[in-house]
């Protein structure tokens, strides 16, 4: 997928988006406990959501959407926390999702995009609020989304017996925010409820009627809570740390590995580059005329990535794992392969905490990529995007990166026992 660079940062202007957080779901799943005030790390969820939401700079102001049973402990928590997280009302919501979408809607000020959130999704990452905020601006729709990187299945019937597997090439998963220009989505909204269209997520009314609608990678853990287990392992990434807030905490919590000791790898790759090529690296197509030779898709950051995590389980290294004389990783999808390692570690009894990578490169110039290349990776790893760190240097015309001939990653990896 190639980048559609966004203007300079000078040029964007904060505080344009205004955000509705929907909480107002029976939460059925969950054995009829209402999500937005269930308690994650000691604090309800929808306060969680709100702070992840508020921290992204092109917001500004969020409408709580909830059940009408949460309508006073909400108001209070506008209340308590409407200043410092810019709360500007609770409303309550309706039976059907997109009811209480238009109850948010017509609480919110007016805002150039509008972003609409789900409350059981407490752990996104404020740098996608903020890429969904900037992407809706410039192409009028976009979401979080993350791809799917399970093979699918299509059962046949009642039985669940394997009638086909699912191509996943082009599959996302959707999240959200999904965030919109206000103006083109009430216009929208208003013309779907006229002809009685019922929709179960809200970039639906913009396929509906043929907007354009941008996807925006998204990590993992930005995922729903919607099963008791789910928020076992919401509550286990927190406590974990990985750069996120826990409640009662003022500062970031270490890993938390009992008696044991987080363990640490450092990874090396190079290529060379060759015309005709594609230059991948963080599972972002780099516009170049040149690209890296290799047995797969010669994505060198993910690469070094993949060598830290193997090194510091003593898993050996990719060569081991992935051999470039077996046929089958043959032109593979690099950040295929490292969401393998991932599950590599975890059978050994390991989970990522947190990569902090370079990419050694004369040209092309990587600056805007980078948050991108890191969004991918997290998601590979099941990370928030702020666990991963990836950064960009040239060898100052040296040796043969120097002379625009190779390509280099390093990265040093942590971590934990589960």
């Amino acid at each position: 997928m190639k980048r559609h660079r966004q203007p300079p940062t000078a040029n964007r202007q904060p505080g344009f988006a205004g955000c509705i957080l929907v909480a107002a779901g029976e939460g059925r799943r969950l054995g009829g406990v209402r999500k937005g005030f269930l308690a994650l790390a000691g604090r309800p969820l929808v306060l969680h959501a709100a702070e992840r939401l508020a921290a992204a700079p092109e917001v500004s102001g969020i409408v709580l959407v909830v059940h009408a049973d949460d309508l006073v402990r909400a108001r209070q928590l506008v209340t308590s926390e409407g200043k410092r997280l810019g709360l500007l009302a609770a409303v309550p919501g309706g039976a059907r999702r997109q009811d209480s979408v238009a109850a948010g809607l017509a609480a919110l000020p007016e805002r150039e995009v509008v972003l609409i959130h789900d409350a059981a999704r407490p752990l996104v990452e404020p740098a996608v609020v903020s890429q969904v905020a900037r992407s809706a601006r410039s192409r009028g729709g976009a979401i979080a989304a993350c791809p799917v990187a399970d093979t699918l299945k299509r059962v046949g019937g009642a039985d669940r017996l394997i009638a086909a597997t699912v191509d996943r090439a082009g599959l996302w998963a959707a999240q959200t925010p999904q965030g919109f220009r206000t103006a083109l989505y009430r216009e929208l909204v208003a013309r779907a409820a006229a002809e009685g269209l019922e929709v179960t997520d809200d970039a639906a009314v913009f396929e509906r009627y043929g907007q354009a609608v941008e996807l925006v990678p998204s990590p993992a853990g930005n995922f729903k809570i919607t099963l008791p287990e789910d928020l076992k392992l919401a509550e286990a990434l927190l406590v974990a740390g990985c750069g996120l807030r826990v409640a009662g905490s003022a500062s970031n919590q270490q890993p938390a590995t009992g008696n044991r000791a987080a363990r640490y790898g450092t990874g090396y790759d190079v290529h060379a580059l060759e015309p005709g090529r594609k230059l991948i690296l963080g599972g972002v197509e780099v516009e170049s005329p040149v690209g890296a030779r290799a047995h797969s898709d010669g994505d060198a950051l993910c690469h070094a990535i993949m060598d830290a995590l193997l090194g510091a389980a003593a898993l050996g290294d990719i060569g081991r794992h992935f051999p470039d004389t077996d046929a089958k990783w043959r032109g593979a999808r690099s950040l295929d392969m490292l969401a393998s390692v991932r599950e590599k570690l975890a059978a050994a009894g390991f989970a990522p905490v947190n990569v902090d990578a370079t990419v050694m490169l004369e040209r092309p110039k990587l600056k805007g990529l980078k948050d991108e290349m890191a969004v991918n990776l997290a998601g590979a790893l099941g990370l928030p995007a702020s666990a991963v760190s990836v950064k960009a240097g040239t060898n100052e015309g040296l040796g043969e990166i120097g002379a625009g001939k190779a390509v280099a990653a390093q990265a040093i990896a942590s971590i934990r026992h589960l």
